[in-house]
């Protein structure tokens, strides 16, 4: 049989995942102090307008009985828009947006 092997994430790892997820999180805000607010009305329009696309594709009376397809697309979509608003934003330690800092470092 063709078993594969999951690895355990070392916690160590998770840790300055965590650690470098926050010093992100603090540098946006210094650089953007509407970071916060900006990052929750993405994600609010991000899911509502999933929601609609869902309610119009299925319709109503089948977003019950569909919800193990429903709830993952709106995550995506959730996900998506916050991950793709995160890489552009601004930061303090740069001034300018992730990606620029990036090219600039190379």
């Amino acid at each position: 049989a063709n078993v594969r092997a999951y690895q355990v994430v070392p916690a160590v790892q998770v840790g300055q995942w965590n650690q470098q997820l926050r010093e992100g999180y603090r540098s946006r805000i210094a650089a953007d102090p509407s970071f916060p607010q900006k990052s929750l009305t993405e994600v609010l329009l991000a899911a509502g307008t999933q929601f609609a696309a869902e309610v119009t594709r299925r319709g109503a009376d089948r977003l019950i009985p569909e919800a193990d397809f429903v709830v993952p697309a709106i995550l995506t979509a959730v996900f998506g828009k916050y991950y793709s608003m995160w890489r552009v934003a601004k930061t303090a330690s740069s001034g300018i947006d992730d990606e620029n800092a990036e090219e600039k470092r190379e």
